[in-house]
């Protein structure tokens, strides 16, 4: 009797075990006992190790130190505990929240959304509690707000499922009978394709399933040849693994594979296929998960990578990617090598401090400094010294990018050097055309064209017509009166918007 009753436990936990989702259970002394291979993967703690253990055991593979998690709220009111989690939500008996922590397996960051209900017994008396995980870091950060609704939708059927059949694990007096309807409830309901399958023939499939393959319908399902379902470039891979599981009794892995449907259309999947006895007959019993969504969005990643690369490559400018602090070179463009003078092997994986390409080396640790708080830096001059010694003048631009979860700078360099030489050379022009101005002997005045107004005069200028300079800047020869012959200015005014050169003419002044 007792191998009766512990019978649908143990298959309970085999569903638990397979999860896509980090579970774990507790009793009401707060002791594990369920732990699937989702929490062993993502903690790289061992069900072996931690079940049955107490004293808040199990929050330690999440965050270093034994206190109380989301599931203790069940048991107990805790303020304290509550304000480590974001968006707390209570709906009747169920604790929803989030939290990022940094995992002391990997020290991988990650933000998990939790989920925490108790269990009862056939009297409605609390016997402990579980809790779930997804790791949602990813879509946060890479997807649609839609797209993570629709996860954490889907992940909260398949716990109100879990629910039900732990509910009914604790009703150890229940018939068999009742925990194999609530057994098949799950499987019917479970958003993933459950299936039984012979190397052959398939056995059994769920709703989830036959919307996967598109069979139709359960019925039509059955007897179907599964090996005409997978895409012809992984028969061999696929045949090969059911003979392991089948014959061997191994437990195949996660796998990616492809399956053709009916109606040709080709999609992506996830698979772990496990052996199972059923009636004395060894078959197999599968768990599958439509990717096809998640190897799109890979491909169009990967799309615009390689865009990146284009551009990075093909830039007119000397472009780098390095690490922000150490500042160890990642990549480099061609026009980089050019503009310094070194090779890719010669650069690749050496720091900038290393290659010496700052004429000042105090200049990388403001602007590291600067990007740092504000996250880029625009068109800053640098001086740079080339692998030759020569020193370039450069408009420097930098900001932080993520490469793979981790971040670098991304810097472009554009060579102004023969500008600012321009500029140099047109200041000494303007300091010496000054000097002569201002210092000629003779009475020199710059006018305006188009009204004759004094821009300018020298010192010569104003004694000779006995006016100090802000006399006459803004006013013309007319109106202060210093030709004898206004007429005859006027035409050498003409002559002059004429020929665009100088002229002279001969004139009465009136001094």
């Amino acid at each position: 009797m007792n191998r009766q009753q512990n019978l649908p436990n143990m298959q309970l936990l085999d569903i638990i075990d397979f999860l896509p989702d980090p579970t774990l259970v507790v009793d009401q002394d707060r002791k594990v006992v369920a732990w699937n291979r989702a929490i062993e993967r993502i903690t790289g703690v061992s069900k072996a190790d931690i079940i049955d253990k107490g004293e808040y055991a199990y929050s330690l593979p999440f965050y270093g130190k034994a206190r109380p998690v989301l599931l203790d709220l069940i048991f107990t009111d805790d303020y304290t505990t509550e304000k480590k989690y974001r968006n707390v939500v209570k709906e009747e008996n169920t604790i929803y929240g989030e939290v990022l922590v940094k995992l002391p397996y990997n020290q991988k960051e990650v933000l998990l959304w939790l989920k925490a209900s108790p269990l009862y017994d056939s009297k409605g008396n609390i016997v402990g509690a579980i809790e779930t995980a997804r790791d949602i870091t990813e879509c946060k950060r890479n997807h649609p707000q839609e797209l993570v609704n629709k996860q954490i939708i889907e992940l909260e059927t398949a716990n109100e499922q879990l629910q039900k059949e732990i509910f009914e694990q604790k009703q150890v007096e229940e018939s068999l009978r009742e925990i194999k309807e609530l057994y098949c409830q799950l499987v019917e309901n479970s958003p993933n394709a459950i299936l039984l399958h012979s190397k052959n023939k398939l056995k059994f499939i769920n709703k989830a399933g036959v919307k996967l393959f598109g069979l139709g319908s359960i019925r039509e399902a059955v007897g179907v040849s599964m090996i005409d379902l997978i895409h012809p470039d992984y028969k061999d891979i696929v045949a090969e693994k059911w003979r392991q599981v089948q014959d061997e009794r191994v437990t195949a892995s996660l796998m990616e594979e492809k399956i053709v449907r009916p109606d040709g259309k080709v999609l992506d999947i996830e698979v772990v296929t496990a052996p199972c006895t059923i009636q004395g007959k060894n078959i197999m019993q599968a768990l599958v998960f439509d990717i096809t969504d998640r190897k799109r969005a890979e491909k169009m990643l990967r799309l615009s990578e390689e865009k990146f690369s284009t551009a990075f490559n093909a830039g007119p400018n000397p472009m780098a990617i390095t690490t922000i602090e150490s500042g160890r070179i990642i990549d480099v463009n061609s026009n980089f090598l050019s503009f310094f003078g070194y090779s890719r092997q010669q650069v690749i994986n050496k720091t900038i401090a290393d290659l010496n390409i700052y004429k000042n080396p105090e200049d990388r640790t403001k602007l590291i400094n600067y990007i740092v708080q504000h996250g880029f830096i625009k068109n800053l001059n640098i001086n740079f010294r080339k692998r030759s010694g020569d020193i370039r003048i450069a408009l420097f631009s930098s900001e932080i990018i993520a490469i793979g979860g981790e971040q670098y700078l991304l810097s472009v360099i554009s060579d102004i050097t023969e500008l600012k030489q321009v500029e140099q050379a047109l200041r000494l022009s303007e300091e010496r055309f000054c000097k002569a101005f201002y210092n000629n002997p003779t009475p020199m005045v710059i006018t305006r064209q188009s009204d004759d107004k004094h821009i300018e005069v020298n010192k010569s200028y104003e004694r000779f017509f006995g006016f100090c300079r802000e006399e006459l800047i803004g006013r013309t020869a007319s109106d202060i009166c210093i030709f004898n012959d206004t007429e005859q200015f006027k035409l050498y005014n003409k002559q002059l918007s004429i020929l665009h050169n100088f002229c002279s003419i001969k004139f009465n002044a009136i001094i």
